[in-house]
């Protein structure tokens, strides 16, 4: 399965929003310090070039699933095989709906608030939705540090073919 980790700019979002993602990037601490969003890869790329995604996000108020574009060039693309795509479309399918915690993500770059069952940021979404443990402990620098780890994981393009990108 491929997870999708943001590292554009964020240039359509809210001035607020925006300042969120600025913040992110300045207390993850992290070779991965520049991601500030994760997504679930459950399908794709489509005839239209289009994928099927799931997270949570500010964006979105909360827990989604949705079909977008994925530009290369502002996403990187890890393939954890020990993560189930259908696995993944069923705790979003469950969650759909339930709201962005925002306490939590702050909590990711200071200290752990505690786990909010009810509310879900971007990597902990994701994370709990493959059986990652006390997924609310991983903010998306971290995250991407988590799934290099696992074994067989790596860098791909957004076909899911190996490649090398910088850091």
């Amino acid at each position: 399965m491929k997870i999708a980790f943001y590292i554009g700019d964020h240039a359509k979002d809210s001035l607020t929003t925006q300042i969120g993602y600025r913040i992110t990037r300045s207390v993850q601490r992290a070779p991965y310090s520049n991601v500030t969003h994760v997504e679930a890869v459950l399908a794709g790329p489509f005839d239209d070039g289009q994928f099927e995604i799931a997270s949570s996000s500010v964006r979105d108020s909360g827990v989604r699933i949705k079909r977008c574009d994925l530009s290369p060039e502002k996403w990187i693309f890890v393939e954890v095989p020990q993560f189930d795509a259908a696995k993944s479309m069923a705790w979003f399918e469950l969650h759909a709906g339930e709201s962005y915690d925002y306490i939590g993500a702050i909590g990711t770059g200071v200290c752990s608030f505690g786990d909010n069952k009810s509310k879900w940021f971007c990597s902990e979404a994701v994370g709990a939705s493959v059986g990652v443990n006390s997924p609310h402990y991983f903010g998306p620098a971290a995250f991407i540090a988590l799934c290099l780890s696992m074994p067989g994981s790596y860098i791909c393009d957004y076909l899911g073919e190996p490649c090398q990108r910088s850091r």
